[in-house]
């Protein structure tokens, strides 16, 4: 699959998710149960070869062709149409919710004919964590080169996989342990994280570099301890 132009599914910044987390939902950071089952994380990985290189990791702030959400929504209708009127809206959702996400959308005034449907079972809302990352591989194909969500939440593990299948795009995978929102690219080699990365990964920091650039193109990979030293 060959793209002219720089297309990017981006995912919804976690200010979006801001709002009163509902009751149900499981919280962003680790729930008492999960912190007893941090072994599944290191279950869930996948692990393929590197695209072909040259490699470039997609920037957040690049030109894109849709959102990812989940339903259940963790995001307002308003902005959900919104965001509809000017771009692809891809909503995870469970085939026994569809029929409910649809609705809800509908009674919204939603422009539906600008969303369509990932469909799965999913754990969380927080897209922006385990939602796919892009790239340009050597062949100049955008493709989803995944990671596992350092989270023991394998529905939510798998949405990559089911993003690159329902976009027929190349999909790859590097067995490391990470989450979107500790992750900033510039789509030009360099990329930021904290040192959480390092810490949840049983490899040497060069190890884990040479992992990065093999797979997204990352020649220069600050790593630094979180400035705010409560969580990412």
């Amino acid at each position: 699959v060959r793209y002219n132009n720089t297309l990017a599914i981006i995912f919804l910044f976690g200010i979006l998710y801001s709002q009163a987390r509902q009751p149900d939902e499981l919280p962003i950071g680790l729930t008492e149960e999960e912190k007893n089952n941090i072994h599944l994380i290191y279950e869930m990985g996948r692990d393929t070869d590197p695209p072909v290189a040259p490699v470039r990791n997609i920037a957040e702030y690049e030109r894109m062709s849709g959102v990812l959400i989940r339903y259940p929504f963790g995001i307002s209708l308003d902005i959900i149409r919104e965001l509809a009127e000017d771009l692809i809206v891809y909503c995870l959702v469970s085939s026994s919710q569809q029929n409910s996400a649809l609705n809800s959308m509908n009674n919204a005034n939603v422009n539906t004919n600008n969303v369509e449907f990932i469909t799965g079972p999913t754990d969380s809302y927080w897209t922006r964590d385990y939602g796919p990352w892009w790239v340009v591989d050597g062949n100049s194909n955008m493709s989803i080169v995944d990671f596992t969500y350092n989270r023991p939440r394998p529905n939510d593990n798998d949405a990559p996989l089911k993003t690159s299948q329902l976009l027929n795009v190349p999909y790859y995978s590097v067995d490391i342990v990470h989450a979107g929102g500790n992750y900033m690219t510039d789509g030009y080699g360099t990329s930021a994280s904290s040192n959480l990365v390092y810490e949840e990964n049983a490899m040497s920091n060069d190890a884990l570099d040479n992992l990065m650039n093999a797979y997204y193109g990352i020649n220069t990979y600050h790593v630094i301890a979180d400035p705010n030293n409560t969580y990412i």
